[in-house]
């Protein structure tokens, strides 16, 4: 026994022996001198004030037969404005979808196939043919769907013209796809996280409030996003709601309004692939651009909110020139 542990020792005094390194004789290798720079220095010296955002030039426009909407092609995005006013909703989604299909003739093909791979991915579907499940789930939002919403969608589908049925990869936009664009952050899944910074009062250098919201999200396959990003102007006369958002969608996570009211939604960490057909509720992407159009204030978009039947998890927050209000909502059980 003495003997095994002064062997044991001994080992371990020539290994620690081997292991004693050192950088004394290291020459570092010639190369470029680098671009780092150290975190303490990093913009801290940067002055936005005063500095006016960058708008991209427009490189072509299109428009539906009547103007009802408008596409100013960017090299980065496009600027979509659609005049619900001018025309209805079911002739806005027709001539959205018109003007759509000039800049981009095979936006059904790509839409389609991102689509399907959301859900896909989403609805665990190991055979790619079987999304009965998330059909069901669609069919159930759409029963709670604002007619004036379901009447864009309709009209969108219309303009495809050769338009498919239910979820299928065949290179075909179909009216049950369409939904689950506008509804993708209710029926698809994601992980997605972010942070708000909210700046009231005195406290900001306007002396009115600011709210920045950042989005940490896994998902997407940014190669076939590419092009998709959209900024859709909805005219109603006076009133304009302004949404970052994908082409062809009716919906999105953030919103500005004419009247000085914004939204945004984040912290949805709901895996979809869990909900069934009897949680789904409504929309509440779409419940929000309806807050926004209905309210000229953050808290009583916020309330209008509060009082939707949702099966999400997410928090919103809305911000007007007196303030901003955040709204928890949790699976129907939402909290001002």
């Amino acid at each position: 026994m003495k003997k095994a542990i002064l062997f044991s020792c001994i080992t371990v005094l020539l290994v620690s022996g081997c292991t004693d390194y050192s950088y004394d004789n290291f020459s570092f290798p010639e190369q470029e001198e680098g671009s780092l720079i150290k975190t303490g220095d990093l913009r801290t010296g940067s002055d936005y004030r005063n500095m006016p955002p960058v708008r991209e030039e427009t490189l072509e426009t299109f428009a539906s037969s009547d103007g009802v909407c408008v596409i100013d092609k960017k090299s980065d995005y496009l600027d979509v404005y659609l005049d619900v006013k001018k025309s209805g909703h079911y002739r806005a989604g027709e001539a959205y979808c018109e003007a759509l299909m000039k800049v981009m003739p095979d936006f059904s093909e790509r839409m389609d196939q991102f689509i399907f791979d959301e859900l896909s991915a989403s609805y665990n579907n190991n055979d790619y043919t079987d999304f009965s499940d998330a059909e069901e789930i669609i069919t159930a939002y759409e029963k709670n769907l604002d007619e004036k919403y379901l009447q864009e969608l309709k009209g969108f589908c219309n303009g495809i013209g050769d338009a498919s049925s239910g979820i299928v990869n065949d290179g075909k936009l179909s009216y049950e796809e369409l939904i689950a664009l506008s509804i993708a952050d209710d029926l698809i899944f994601r992980w997605q996280t972010g942070s708000t910074l909210a700046v009231c009062g005195e406290k900001s250098a306007m002396g009115y409030p600011l709210t920045v919201t950042t989005f940490d999200r896994l998902g997407n396959d940014l190669a076939q996003l590419s092009g998709f990003c959209t900024v859709l102007h909805i005219i109603d006369g006076n009133d304009e709601i302004i949404m970052p958002t994908l082409a062809g969608s009716l919906s999105s996570e953030t919103m500005f309004s004419s009247r000085g009211l914004s939204a945004a939604m984040h912290q949805r960490i709901m895996g979809r692939n869990s909900l069934s057909a009897d949680e789904a509720e409504h929309s509440l992407v779409l419940a929000m651009r309806k807050a926004m159009e209905n309210n000229n204030n953050a808290e009583d978009a916020a309330k209008e909110i509060a009082e939707t039947e949702s099966s999400e998890t997410a928090n919103i927050i809305f911000t007007d020139r007196e303030g901003c209000v955040s709204v928890g909502a949790h699976h129907g059980n939402n909290n001002i």
